[in-house]
């Protein structure tokens, strides 16, 4: 889980979120650091009650489980055209290459969230993000 998950998590209380999926709250506390692995059903229970207590759909099953990237929502490569309002140019990224790029930055995170659910045009900071299918060429 990255840093911003982790604040928005503790934002929630941790014993919140423990309650939530029956938890004892040191147990998930060794969860969200890393020093266990939730099994598949917690993992994705977890996200759940983590989107719904937080109100930002941006948890995945990996977050609590870094072995089940299979279950995320946000597939890493699936393509997202980024056109820059300022300079008049688009280019061709994966959702995966976006979030590494900018730190896994919240507001991006919601903004491709939203984009890969709605397949509408998204507007995020000074660029339009759309869905870019694999068959259109890439155009740099």
């Amino acid at each position: 889980m990255n840093k911003t998950k982790r604040l928005l998590v503790n934002g929630v209380t941790i014993k919140a979120l423990a309650d939530s999926v029956g938890l004892q709250r040191p147990n998930l506390s060794k969860i969200i650091n890393g020093e266990r692995r939730a099994n598949r059903d917690l993992a994705i229970n977890l996200a759940r009650c983590a989107n719904e207590l937080t109100g930002c759909p941006v948890f995945e099953p990996s977050d609590f489980n870094d072995q089940l990237h299979n279950l995320d929502n946000l597939c890493a490569d699936v393509l997202v055209r980024v056109y820059s309002l300022l300079w008049k140019d688009s280019k061709v990224f994966s959702v995966g290459e976006l979030l590494i790029e900018h730190h896994h930055e919240l507001t991006l995170m919601l903004a491709l969230n939203e984009l890969v659910y709605d397949g509408q045009t998204v507007s995020w900071g000074g660029y339009n993000l759309d869905l870019h299918s694999e068959d259109q060429p890439v155009r740099w």
